[in-house]
């Protein structure tokens, strides 16, 4: 009689190898909601890195987000302008990865001058901001004559050029309308630069990781989103 009260608190035995076969087997198609993981349920992750959905299908982390700035009610993402693009020259580009997205891009946009619309780029490795000679002619835009002419000689096929005329152009991307004055230049890159001179004015930040330009205008924050490679190499072939 006591055996059997002793055997009531025999734990029960392990698993047998087929059971612990088919338990693996199940865990294999568990994928964990938060760090998107396979093998464990949301509840038991050891990762305490979470993994964030976008719109677009694509994942990043929650650390990811947390290092960007916070955007508030009041901020605004400018995509960039659509329709029929103002031709110039077009441009030779190299082919791109699809899975470097924008690690290897500097930031390509479009934007609208006078209901064109126009390619933009940002480059802080410009000392200046830059309209193509050929945008100026095509709208009609106002010139005058470069306080301290200087040569150039790095753009398109001249050896050297002579930087003469300035012109102030007004531009707009998504709610951020604005206008800046630009060098002219016989560039064939695209029609309006945002070098150095726009970034120091508007005291812009930038993530790296998205590409996304940030920065206030008339008391309300911008945040530029950039072309993707897939539309900067169809706006190339098509300019």
């Amino acid at each position: 009689m006591e055996a059997q009260k002793y055997k009531k608190f025999i734990p029960e035995t392990s698993k047998t190898p087929e059971q612990v076969k088919a338990q693996a087997e199940r865990a294999r198609y568990i994928t964990c909601f938060k760090c998107l993981g396979k093998g464990h349920y949301a509840r038991n992750c050891p990762n305490q890195r979470a993994m964030i959905l976008r719109p677009d299908g694509g994942y990043e982390s929650q650390d990811e987000v947390e290092a960007s700035q916070a955007m508030s009610d009041d901020d605004v993402v400018d995509y960039p302008e659509t329709g029929e693009l103002l031709v110039t020259r077009r441009a030779l580009s190299a082919l791109f990865e699809p899975e470097t997205i924008q690690r290897e891009n500097i930031f390509h946009s479009r934007c609208t001058i006078q209901s064109k619309v126009c390619s933009l780029i940002i480059d802080g490795g410009s000392c200046t901001n830059v309209a193509s000679k050929y945008l100026v002619d095509k709208l009609g835009l106002e010139k005058t004559k470069h306080p301290r002419p200087y040569r150039l000689k790095w753009l398109n096929d001249e050896t050297v050029i002579r930087i003469a005329e300035q012109v102030i152009v007004p531009f707009a991307i998504g709610k951020y309308d604005d206008e800046v004055k630009c060098d002219v230049v016989p560039m064939q890159a695209g029609h309006l630069l945002l070098g150095r001179p726009w970034q120091f004015d508007k005291e812009t930040l930038h993530n790296g990781r998205t590409n996304f330009y940030s920065f206030n205008h008339n008391g309300r924050k911008h945040n530029l989103a950039p072309l993707t490679p897939q539309e900067v190499h169809e706006m190339q072939q098509a300019s």
